[in-house]
């Protein structure tokens, strides 16, 4: 799973600071799925631009 923003084309130019902890538990509550491996965070001269984890669904709806 990938959060992007693009500078040049978005309303949001950068993303928000969002902690660890509140970044695994909305993507946790949106998809449903396990987190899986790390989270990975672009940067710009603007700010964070991407962040992006895998995402386990396996067990995901049993």
């Amino acid at each position: 799973m990938a959060v992007l923003s693009v500078p040049e084309d978005s309303a949001v130019p950068s993303l928000p600071d969002i902690a660890e902890a509140d970044f695994r538990g909305l993507v946790t509550g949106a998809s449903g799925c396990r987190l899986e491996g790390d989270i990975r965070e672009v940067a710009s001269s603007r700010g964070t631009i991407a962040i992006s984890t895998g995402l386990d669904c396996s067990g995901a709806g049993s």
